[in-house]
């Protein structure tokens, strides 16, 4: 339990976000071009489960990979998003070591898609909808 404060309160731990810098000095660099609504996105969900944006997109990467099983809280919020945000392009830089890079480039090529398109599709995956998140009518 927690320890008693001289207030009489009881002391209770801080969660603390996991946030990380860059994986390396050689860690690539992998610009993803994502439309504002998918980064809006990245950052509620990584808000949610207290970590970074890059680590979350790498945490959508292990998932994909089998090497971390992990699922959305089915009482998670669903996103809306606008026609103007999804047009509107942000570019955000992604730090990852190299084998990462190395399995999402074979991925992705596999595929036939590039990084930002991959990376919108491990989204959407994660959303559980692989259409992508609903559209809000824009008044």
């Amino acid at each position: 339990m927690g320890e008693k404060q001289p207030s009489g309160g009881v002391k209770r731990p801080v969660p603390v976000a996991a946030r990380t810098g860059r994986p390396g000095p050689r860690a690539p660099v992998v610009t993803i071009r994502f439309p504002i609504a998918y980064m809006k996105i990245v950052e509620q969900e990584a808000e949610r489960l207290e970590i970074g944006r890059g680590n979350f997109l790498t945490m959508l990467v292990k998932r994909e990979q089998g090497m971390a099983k992990f699922e959305r809280p089915a009482d998670a919020p669903a996103h809306f998003v606008k026609k103007a945000d999804l047009e509107k392009i942000q570019p955000y830089s992604w730090y990852v070591t190299p084998a990462t890079r190395d399995w999402v480039d074979g991925e992705r090529l596999r595929m036939g898609m590039g990084i930002t398109t991959y990376m919108i599709f491990q989204i959407n995956r994660w959303l559980g909808n692989a259409r992508g998140p609903e559209l809000r009518a824009e008044r």
